[in-house]
């Protein structure tokens, strides 16, 4: 009940256009990062995480409030100015996408370049490498196309036919995959695989080298980012695992693009010392986590800035609220410190 009032709450303060007037009368500066994954055509996102894939209505009308009401910069342009110990004008906001989303070049590019928006794109570049899905779009894919209803996972029985049991096999299977490495992945995926027998129907949902070329090539104003090569974990890898990720991360792009990255993207926003310090070193300006979204300013740390996930939940009302710099201030301040 409290979630649901702060989120009526957020949404009231976004339509009413309070929060701008609070961010004028405090002054406040700084600039909101958003993140997404997927902006899916229908016939795409039935194959898809819900969680990952924004409609592209939905999408389109957000890039068209952010072109009318807010100041969209580039990820460059932010950590030029945290370099100068500078904080963003008052509703800055920076456009991020994750993974290497086969539309991030066929429908996201082309809505922001009709409204001139800068973006990044962080590629998990095992994944484009091989054109491959990402395990939770498999995993997805694997429940909704089931022709079984029995799963025996990580030594509970689950009967699918029942939605409470469905979603609790899900959510384990999930919980399972996202510390693994990708061999550990390929494992367990296999056996869901072998027990569900799914409908073979699944598409390509991620770009390949040659389509991510062509995004650089033909839209300019998106620059191209590292997300690790197999979108590991990095909180839990061991040192070695972590150098390995991040370095054949690196040389794919150097090698595929012919530029090193300089932007990066933790995966599932789990932070790691051990991979900051070796992004330090070579070179890289940002590195992004997810929420609790903070403001980046002068005071942040490049290589730990915060990002707010956009699902497609989110309401206009909100989406203005939480882009506009009051969040999270003005929540605490009006909520008893809940943001």
């Amino acid at each position: 009940m409290k979630r649901r009032f702060l989120e009526k709450a957020h949404q009231a303060l976004g339509m009413t256009s309070a929060c701008d007037l609070y961010v004028r009368a405090r002054r406040i500066r700084g600039a909101v990062i958003l993140m997404y994954h997927s902006v899916a055509p229908p016939e795409r996102r039935i194959h898809q995480d819900q969680a990952m894939a924004m409609p592209e209505p939905i999408f389109a009308a957000q890039m068209a409030f952010l072109s009318r009401r807010r100041r969209v910069i580039s990820l460059d342009a932010l950590a030029g100015m945290l370099d100068e110990g500078q904080s963003p004008e008052p509703g800055s906001v920076v456009i991020t996408f994750d993974d290497g989303y086969l539309d991030n070049y066929e429908v996201a590019a082309p809505i922001l370049a009709h409204h001139g928006l800068p973006a990044t794109v962080l590629l998990a570049t095992g994944y484009v490498e091989r054109a491959e899905n990402m395990w939770i779009d498999e995993l997805y894919g694997a429940f909704r196309g089931r022709t079984q209803q029995r799963l025996g996972l990580l030594d509970a029985a689950f009967d699918l036919s029942k939605p409470t049991q469905r979603d609790q096999a899900c959510q384990l299977a999930a919980g399972a995959l996202v510390p693994a490495s990708r061999a550990e992945r390929a494992e367990l995926m296999s056996s869901i695989r072998d027990q569900l027998e799914p409908r073979s129907n699944e598409i390509r949902l991620m770009m390949n080298w040659d389509e991510v070329r062509e995004l650089h090539r033909r839209y300019p104003n998106i620059s191209i980012g590292s997300h690790t090569r197999e979108h590991i974990d990095l909180s839990s890898a061991p040192n070695d695992e972590v150098v390995k990720e991040l370095s054949a991360a690196h040389e794919d792009i150097r090698r595929e693009l012919g530029f090193e990255a300089t932007h990066f993207a933790f995966p599932y926003g789990r932070d790691s010392a051990h991979a900051r310090n070796w992004l330090k070193s070579h070179g890289y300006r940002t590195a992004v986590l997810t929420e609790p979204m903070t403001l980046a300013q002068s005071a942040s740390d490049p290589l730990v800035l915060t990002r707010l996930e956009v699902g497609q939940d989110r309401s206009p009302g909100r989406f203005a609220y939480h882009t506009s710099g009051a969040h999270p201030s003005l929540s605490r301040a009006l909520f008893l410190g809940r943001a």
